[in-house]
């Protein structure tokens, strides 16, 4: 792993030496107070397996706090080399952000702009994390979530959240949450989102995917008579 590659300088080569059997001994290379091979180097360390946390004796005094996030994000990889995991999640998020980027470019900002020229008074302006626009789904990626953050013709902004299928044959507005206004000069984006969303389920930027079946069923696509409760129909072609 490219991170764990060891520079270093010294004014001689036994000084150098003297440095990287340091570096063995940090690295489990040995056992424990001998100069002998250790067996348990190719799963230690640089080598580590990806356990589960779950059946680890401490798991009831860190499982909620500590090491909740960890458990969640290694789930998949149980078993696994640490190092092969690590290409696999590098590779799952690109693909991911690949994926988002096409959502995002051929969907919601084709939808922001026709709100801009239909809706004038209430949508002049629309911004996203600074940087990009942000896509929510499960795995499955057969639903979306766009946070945007709204200007209307006053000046006043508010966060809101837009929703879409993967067909996107149709696009609404969640309203479970009434749209927040944000302060002109006290407002962080990020946070607002991760803040109101924290109300209902767990997620926060770290998390590729919302992997939370009763968020998606029972506070987006909840239906009464077959029809939702908490998405409005936006008319914008």
């Amino acid at each position: 792993k490219q991170s764990n590659i060891t520079y270093f300088t010294e004014p001689t080569k036994e000084v150098g030496n003297v440095e990287y059997f340091n570096n063995l001994q940090k690295w489990n290379f040995f056992e424990k107070n001998s100069d002998k091979f250790n067996q348990d180097f190719w799963v230690t360390n640089q080598f580590g397996i990806i356990r589960d946390l779950t059946k680890d004796s401490l798991w009831s005094k860190h499982g909620k706090d500590l090491w909740k996030s960890e458990e969640r994000e290694n789930r998949k990889y149980i078993g696994m080399y640490e190092l092969v995991a690590a290409q696999m999640k590098d590779s799952v998020k690109n693909e991911i952000k690949r994926k988002d980027s096409i959502v995002g470019a051929t969907i919601f900002i084709p939808f922001y702009e026709s709100l801009l020229k239909k809706y004038p008074l209430e949508f002049s302006k629309y911004a996203f994390n600074y940087k990009n626009i942000i896509i929510i789904s499960p795995s499955e990626r057969n639903v979306f979530i766009s946070p945007v953050m709204i200007t209307d013709s006053k000046g006043e902004k508010t966060l809101r959240f837009f929703v879409t299928s993967s067909d996107a044959s149709q696009i609404y507005e969640w309203t479970y949450f009434v749209p927040k206004v944000l302060k002109p000069d006290d407002w962080h984006f990020g946070s607002d989102v991760v803040d109101l969303l924290s109300t209902v389920t767990e997620w926060n930027f770290s998390f590729e995917t919302l992997d939370d079946p009763k968020f998606w069923n029972e506070y987006v696509l909840l239906k009464n008579n077959g029809t939702y409760m908490y998405l409005k129909e936006i008319h914008y072609q």
